[in-house]
């Protein structure tokens, strides 16, 4: 499959809620997913949501992968379903805490 029978976006994409400095300074993405987002994202928002209708079988492919219909096998599939994998998913938060180890702060310091 190519993804030259893929439609450009309408405009350049953009997700000010979860990605307000850009795809490519969030760390999440490499340079070239970042570029794919931001060009193609419109229509790749589009098909999966239903508003467009593929025009060419590379996106009616698209349309069966974010249907869970078929997996990915080009670029853009892939970086789709990254996309909305992060965008969606609750966000990793790290701590110093570590919840396997209990403490008992009423029992003597042992000073060995």
């Amino acid at each position: 499959m190519s993804d030259v029978d893929f439609r450009f976006g309408s405009k350049l994409f953009v997700d000010n809620n979860r990605y307000a400095r850009g795809f490519n300074r969030s760390g999440d993405f490499t340079i070239g997913e970042s570029h794919l987002l931001t060009s193609f994202g419109t229509t790749m928002q589009g098909l999966a949501t239903g508003l467009l209708e593929p025009q060419s079988d590379t996106e009616h492919h698209f349309q069966q992968v974010c249907q869970a219909k078929a997996d990915p096998e080009t670029p853009l599939e892939r970086v789709w379903l990254k996309y909305q994998r992060l965008a969606n998913g609750k966000p990793k938060i790290y701590t110093l805490h570590d919840s396997n180890v209990s403490v008992d702060l009423n029992s003597p310091i042992d000073d060995d």
